[in-house]
């Protein structure tokens, strides 16, 4: 009795093992003016034991704003579409071994301190169920620094300003 609860345990936890999804950038920097920014998505350590070899999984991707996009690619066509507030997206794959890197696109005009998030579970749709391998990254969107914007606007502006005076 004892044997077969430490095998039941023990089955369990492997079975509850899940994924790892790493986002590259965090934060991901949004430009503001709809200009599209890329960072790579990668999926790791999947269950390949208890899912089997190869299997169908699910990577999604959904924002904290309505005026913020993102969508997921990768080789073979994967493209989830954009995504935002209220409106995940989904793309599948087949998985045969090892890991797997996606490009993660990002773009809109929120305000700064939003967040993107990428799921990637067993199946065919989304799920937070951890028997199917599922595991999610979630990572700051922000805009860029003050300093980043307003140098290069006060150095051409010094610039016109010294070449009219060079003018009179």
């Amino acid at each position: 009795m004892i044997a077969l609860l430490v095998v039941a345990m023990g089955a369990g936890m492997a079975a509850a093992k899940p994924c790892t999804v790493v986002i590259a950038a965090n934060p991901i920097v949004n430009p503001l003016d709809g200009t599209e920014t890329t960072t790579t998505v990668t999926v790791s350590d999947i269950d390949y034991v208890g899912m089997g070899s190869p299997h169908t999984r699910c990577i999604s991707v959904i924002t904290d704003h309505t005026n913020l996009e993102a969508k997921v690619t990768g080789s073979g066509g994967l493209d989830t579409g954009w995504a935002k507030l209220g409106n995940r997206k989904e793309a599948t794959y087949n998985a045969s071994g090892g890991n797997y890197i996606f490009t993660l696109h990002v773009k809109g005009t929120a305000p700064s301190h939003q967040h993107v998030t990428v799921a990637d579970n067993n199946g065919t749709t989304y799920t937070v169920d951890s028997a199917q391998d599922s595991a999610s990254c979630t990572r700051p969107v922000d805009i860029p620094e003050f300093a980043t914007m307003a140098i290069p606007v006060l150095a051409l502006l010094g610039l016109v300003l010294f070449m009219r005076r060079k003018k009179d």
